[in-house]
């Protein structure tokens, strides 16, 4: 702390001396500026090997389409297995009064939806 100068009151000054701070702090700069090149490492690394792939062929319009139509035969199985499933659980629940039938709707819908099945 310092002694005020001057003015009024000649009491003591709360404000804080920022320049030996500064100094200091410009001194370590310097230190970590010199001493950064001096830590410098080199790092062995091992990288895979390049491995060159192979270009994908294209495709032509009827293996894509076979491909699909393929795809949409296991979905459509996936349908039915599933229709299947449920009209199993809805007649399970009819068998049971007790039990409430949520699942009556489930089998027209996915008619009404999937008329293949």
């Amino acid at each position: 702390m310092a002694m005020g100068s001057g003015g009024s009151g000649g009491g003591l000054s709360s404000d804080i001396n920022v320049t030996p701070m500064i100094d200091v702090l410009l001194v370590l700069l310097i230190i970590f500026m010199i001493t950064l090149p001096l830590s410098r490492r080199e790092f062995d690394v091992q990288v895979p090997p390049e491995q060159k792939q192979q270009p994908k062929q294209k495709q032509t319009q009827s293996d894509q389409i076979a491909e699909l139509r393929k795809e949409l035969d296991q979905s459509m199985q996936m349908i039915r297995e599933l229709s299947q499933k449920v009209r199993d659980l809805e007649a399970r629940a009819a068998q049971q009064p007790a039990t409430p039938a949520c699942l009556t709707p489930v089998p027209r819908l996915l008619e009404s939806v999937f008329p293949l099945l």
